[in-house]
């Protein structure tokens, strides 16, 4: 299921996606854009305060490799597994990084 797409232009800019009560297993983001900058994936158990979001693993669909973070473009996957999760920009130096949210709903 695609989501809208949202701009990070600036620090602490995040796309959300919640949990579909256990219906999600499957969500990532693709991110494309001239930018410059950090971006962290996070996730956290629904419910919980907002302020409990920590790192998750996000596999880039292209290489393979897992990371919690990304300075490129590229579509990357993450195993939701109820969880809300979310694409950060922890840092930014310049540009915009437009991120599409996906989820599989099974």
């Amino acid at each position: 299921m695609g989501l809208p797409k949202v701009d990070f232009d600036t620090v602490e800019d995040a796309a959300n996606i919640k949990s579909q009560e256990g219906l999600g297993d499957m969500a990532g983001f693709q991110i494309l854009g001239t930018w410059a900058g950090t971006i962290t994936f996070e996730a956290h158990v629904p419910g919980e305060s907002v302020g409990t979001w920590v790192s998750i693993m996000a596999t880039n669909v292209a290489t393979n490799a897992l990371a919690t973070t990304t300075t490129a473009n590229g579509v990357f996957r993450i195993v939701s597994d109820g969880l809300d999760i979310r694409a950060r920009f922890s840092t930014d130096t310049s540009g915009t990084a437009n991120v599409w949210p996906f989820q599989r709903i099974v």
